[in-house]
């Protein structure tokens, strides 16, 4: 909806945009050569030299919301497939953590146990980092936080009978 735009107010030119599949694509046609290509690719080149024309911006927004809420996900990320284009899909973790060049980079990384996590994204060749130990389950630490701040067994058993926390040692 373009309500986490870093611009205020919200431009059409950079945001993500709902798919017909209810999934998102980022566009960041910042400059105006790659606005401009954006537009023609669209085939509304009369939002051209309205970049950045503030009276514009809803009414060029909404329907661009509604070019991209006419197709999924998959169909514009082939129609966006040149350089040039400054659009990507949003990813799900586990989307990203299947790409050739998240892969290739150990970015992201599955633990002995099968728990995705961030890998090292500094990688410099003669220090390079390295996994001290593995992510955090969610919920590993809850019962320890609640004891420390205070809380009897009683009141974290009614928390998490209440699902307001989530221990993982009451899971297992």
């Amino acid at each position: 909806d373009g309500k986490g735009s870093v611009h205020r107010p919200p431009v059409p030119y950079y945001r993500a945009y709902r798919t017909m599949d209810n999934r998102y694509i980022t566009v960041g046609a910042l400059e105006g050569h790659l606005w401009e290509h954006f537009c023609h690719k669209l085939g509304c080149p009369e939002y051209i030299d309205k970049q950045h024309e503030q009276e514009f911006a809803e009414a060029i927004s909404r329907h661009l919301e509604t070019i991209f809420g006419a197709r999924n996900l998959e169909d514009w990320v082939d129609v966006f497939d040149e350089d040039d284009d400054c659009v990507a899909p949003v990813l799900s973790g586990l989307e990203l953590s299947k790409q050739e060049h998240i892969q290739s980079r150990e970015l992201i990384r599955f633990s002995p146990e099968g728990i995705c996590e961030p890998g090292i994204p500094i990688q410099l060749s003669e220090t390079p980092g390295n996994i001290r130990r593995p992510a955090y389950r969610f919920g590993e630490h809850s019962g320890e936080i609640l004891r420390e701040l205070g809380y009897s067994e009683p009141e974290i058993g009614r928390l998490v009978a209440e699902r307001i926390v989530w221990c993982a040692e009451d899971s297992e």
